[in-house]
This record gives structure tokens, C-alpha cells and sequence, in this order.
């Protein structure tokens, strides 16, 4: 008779309403990306190749700001707490900035302050399994809802209306309640963050060490690749003569998939990761409405069981969850940063299926990579075990 509750009870959150609410808040300004080239282009009187540097600038102040803060301070409520503020703050003063410079500027600002959060999520979330999992589920969620509110708000309202309405988002993520695991920056000499426990035995082989890096690469490969085509998937679908609607529903079903796949533990990390190339091809060849649904509805299920896999890997491998976590986020932001504009290039020439078949290509040698380097670890692991037995 207890079996209903205990259901119940797993599916309530582990980590923080504070917590899912930063991963929620960044999400929510990543989702509104594709939905500004377009306002942003018009209001300045710019490209829609040149508006993609909004991104470029927010998403390479994001990796700075992942791979360095961690090394200087530790996470805490404080921390979140002011860079919630200030990417408020950042997002009302974009609404009004007067210049494209300035905007690219601001949100150089508000891209450190969103490194700052996902990177205290991500190492919050490195305490136990079941955090790891909550914190991932947030990300699709809050932009399954916001996409379609955020299409309406672009297209009513334009630029202004739409960075007014993450400031709000980023005001009511600083009133959300709840604590973070505090950690502390590495000490010279070897000792470990403070964060404690951990997802998995980890070792400190020279061996998992290496795969650990291959890993890593291919993540930071497969974001900027990933990110070259996704950005600009609306602006495509809409030259195919898809209507704002198919869009802005090709964005909710692709976070609305990705929800119940970050519960998933599959296997695979590569193997997932590598069907996204499928995904790819579907959003930029065909020109059809259920051909867009369908390849973003898998882009977003391969997407959120594959990541988070590689990400453990990753962190199973660490002596320091938290610093390889920054630097995982970091990565990750950097292709991500560099991906828009690669991506500009080629839609600037107009050449959106040539797009979409190097980055699928590119997509698919990542995950490729990934489930090599995976083989390869365990095989190692298993041969390590078997002469530790033996001696």
C-alpha cells in the first residue's frame, strides 16, 4: 500500500528550488537566442549573420567565466544570489542599449554572471545521482515552456520586450529559497574542492585521465557544431516557408523530449549523441513541417540522455568534481561561442543544407569519439582490476 507514496516521493527534487531555479533561469536565456537574430538585426540595422555576435559574446563570456571562477572562489548562496543581480540588471540595461556595440557588450556582462550559475548548478549537482538527474530535467523544462512565450514576445514586442522579460526570469530566480553545496578553489599541492562524495568510485590513472580529455574535446567539438546548426534552425525553417507556430512548437517538443530522457540511464553517451546527426540533417534538408518536428522532438531526446552521460563519465574520473565540472561547462560554452559564427558564415553564403551536413557529419565523429573513449576506459579499468586481483 506504501508503493504509491514511495513513487511519489522519488520524483520529488533533490537538489534546491534555488538551484533548478539558476539552470532554470540560464535556460530560459539560451531558449530566447534563436528568437533575437531576427529583432536584434532589426533594431540595429545589422545582418542576421552579424547579430549571431550577441551570442558569440555571451556564450565566450560564459566559458571564460566557467573555467576561471571556479579556480578563484567557491560556490555558495551569496554567489548566486549576485550574479543573479547582475544578470538582471544586464538583461534590463540590453532591453535599451542604444548601439550594437553596447549591446554586445552587455551581454558579454550577463554571459560571466550565467557562467557563474550553471556552473554552481552543475557542482551542486555533483553530490549525489539524484541531483544530477533534477538539475539536468530543469533545462528542458523551463525552455519547453518559455519557447512559445518568448516567439510571441519577438515577434510582438521585439528585442526590448524579450530581454525585459529574462530580467524578470532572472529576478525571480534570486527569490527563490533554498541553500548550495558550498565548495571551496583548489589549494596548490593537490587537495580537492571541498564538495565531497561523488557519482562513482573515482580513480586517478594516468589512463582515465586521458580518456577523460578525449572526452572533453569531442564535447566541446560536438557543442560548436551542434550550435551552428541549431541557432539558426528557425531562421532556416522559416526561409522553407515553415510558419513562427511550426517553429516555436519544433523548440517546445525539442525540450519537452529532452524532460523525461535526462531520468534515463541508457548507456551509450556516444552512440546517442552521434544519432543526433540525424536530427541535424532532418531540421536542414527537408523543408517539410513533420520532418522539422520530428528531427528536433529526437534532437531533443538524444541530446539530454546523451550529455549527461558523457558527463558523468567525466565526473566518475575527477578528483574534483567541482573544477571539472567548470571546465566541462566551459568547454562546452566555447563551442557553443564559436559555433554561431562558423554557422553565420555559411548561412551568410546561402548555404543552410551545406550547414546541416557538416555539422551532422562533425556530430557524428564526436559521438563516435566518446564511445571509443568510453570503450577504451573500461577496458582499461577491467584489465587494471584483474592484475590487482592477480597481485
Amino acid at each position: 500500500m506504501f508503493a504509491p507514496l514511495r513513487s511519489l516521493n522519488r520524483l520529488r527534487p533533490s537538489a534546491s528550488p534555488a538551484v533548478l531555479g539558476t539552470v532554470a533561469v540560464d535556460s530560459v536565456i539560451f531558449a530566447a537566442t534563436p528568437f533575437l537574430l531576427g529583432p536584434v538585426a532589426e533594431r540595429h540595422g545589422v545582418s542576421v549573420g552579424a547579430s549571431g555576435l550577441v551570442s558569440v559574446a555571451q556564450l565566450g563570456a560564459f566559458a571564460a567565466a566557467s573555467v576561471v571562477v571556479p579556480r578563484l572562489v567557491g560556490a555558495s548562496r551569496q554567489l548566486l544570489d549576485r550574479a543573479l543581480v547582475v544578470l538582471a540588471l544586464a538583461n534590463v540595461a540590453s532591453a535599451f542599449a542604444p548601439s550594437f556595440g553596447l549591446l554586445v557588450g552587455l551581454r558579454l556582462i550577463a554571459g560571466v554572471a550565467m557562467g557563474v550559475l550553471t556552473w554552481i548548478a552543475w557542482a551542486d549537482a555533483a553530490r549525489d545521482e539524484r541531483s544530477f538527474g533534477d538539475v539536468a530535467a530543469a533545462g528542458p523544462v523551463a525552455a519547453a515552456i518559455a519557447a512559445p512565450v518568448l516567439g510571441v514576445a519577438a515577434a510582438w514586442g521585439g528585442m526590448g520586450t524579450v530581454y525585459l522579460a529574462l530580467a524578470a526570469v532572472a529576478a525571480a530566480g534570486w527569490a527563490l529559497p533554498g541553500d548550495v553545496a558550498a565548495t571551496s578553489p583548489p589549494v596548490r599541492g593537490g587537495q580537492r574542492s571541498g564538495l565531497g562524495g561523488g557519482l562513482a568510485h573515482r580513480t586517478a590513472d594516468r589512463s582515465s585521465s586521458r580518456s577523460a580529455v578525449v572526452v572533453l574535446a569531442a564535447l566541446a567539438v560536438f557543442t560548436l557544431a551542434s550550435s551552428s546548426l541549431f541557432l539558426y534552425t528557425g531562421v532556416i525553417a522559416s526561409d522553407a516557408g515553415l510558419t513562427p507556430l511550426v517553429v516555436s512548437i519544433g523548440f517546445s517538443l525539442s525540450s519537452l523530449a529532452g524532460v523525461p530522457a535526462t531520468r534515463l540511464r541508457l548507456g551509450g553517451a556516444g552512440w546517442w549523441i552521434a544519432s543526433i546527426a540525424l536530427a541535424a540533417t532532418a531540421v536542414s534538408v527537408g523543408a517539410s513541417a513533420p520532418l522539422f518536428l520530428a528531427g528536433m522532438t529526437w534532437w531533443g531526446v538524444a541530446y539530454w540522455i546523451g550529455v549527461p552521460a558523457a558527463m558523468r563519465h567525466l565526473v566518475a574520473r575527477s578528483e574534483d568534481p567541482a573544477t571539472t565540472v567548470g571546465a566541462t561547462q566551459g568547454a562546452m560554452a566555447a563551442g557553443r561561442a564559436i559555433g554561431p559564427a562558423a554557422g553565420g558564415v555559411l548561412i551568410g553564403a546561402g548555404s543552410p543544407i551545406v550547414l546541416g551536413l557538416v555539422a551532422a557529419a562533425t556530430i557524428a565523429a564526436c559521438g563516435v569519439t566518446i564511445a571509443a573513449a568510453d570503450l577504451v576506459s573500461v577496458r582499461r579499468a577491467a584489465a587494471a582490476e584483474v592484475t590487482a586481483l592477480a597481485a
